[in-house]
């Protein structure tokens, strides 16, 4: 839902940088808590922590509430049933190529490139052994890395091919995990979790842009759906 507000609030042509805004915030954030956690929970224990995170979601309810009503576009008529809601989304992975490549593609990156995430606090206990503070510093330094993938995708103007880009970015993002995977202290780990984070961040952008770029104007919310069902394949590679 929230996806679909950001993108009703702005026109077809300011989608790319609407989305690139989107995600710096988020991952900018994501920094700033990451490296909060890792002090917060030495000092008052994880269980506490999560008193934080609920002020902080407090606080992210007050801020949405003052935002103005997004006036969404709906198609005229009376509302499709859930069948042909969900027969109309797999039609569009059916019957456009760019939205079925970038499904396949995001299915693979999601269980075989952003499980990562599961044993990084592995990796900082038993690997680098490190601790909680250096689970932070691995943690802010993908954030950090995503913060600027997203910002120079920001700087890209909308008729730039994203394609050649997102080839780039699939590539780097491999040799990437594998540097992570070989790295032998604590410094070496966040350079390549640097990287890490800024590929998974640049790839995660360009596929929401490129889907939406791909479909007709009247199907923006579907494509957001598609993304999201993308998304849905990255438990089978946390269980991997």
């Amino acid at each position: 839902t929230r996806r679909s507000s950001d993108l009703d609030s702005v026109r077809r042509d300011e989608v790319p940088g609407a989305i690139a805004l989107n995600a710096v915030a988020s991952r900018l954030f994501g920094a700033v808590g990451a490296f909060s956690g890792g002090l917060l929970i030495p000092a008052f224990g994880v269980a506490n922590c999560y008193f934080a995170v609920a002020a902080s979601y407090l606080l992210s309810l007050v801020i949405i509430g003052a935002i103005p009503n997004i006036q969404a576009s709906r198609p005229k008529g009376s509302r499709p049933a859930l069948r042909q809601i969900l027969a109309g989304g797999a039609s569009l992975i059916g019957s456009m190529p760019a939205v079925r490549t970038l499904v396949i593609s995001a299915i693979a990156c999601e269980i075989f490139g952003f499980s990562y995430q599961t044993v990084v606090p592995t990796l900082a206990r038993d690997v680098l052994q490190v601790g909680p503070e250096g689970l932070g510093v691995l943690t802010a330094a993908s954030s950090v890395g995503a913060t600027v993938a997203v910002l120079i995708l920001t700087a890209l103007p909308a008729s730039r091919r994203r394609e050649p880009i997102m080839t780039g970015v699939y590539a780097l993002y491999g040799v990437a995990l594998l540097g992570l995977a070989l790295a032998p202290n604590l410094t070496l780990a966040t350079v390549a979790i640097l990287i890490v984070g800024g590929c998974a961040s640049a790839f995660d952008a360009l596929q929401q842009t490129m889907i939406q770029l791909a479909v007709p104007e009247d199907q923006r919310g579907r494509a957001v759906g598609i993304w999201v069902f993308s998304l849905g394949s990255a438990p089978i590679g946390h269980l991997e």
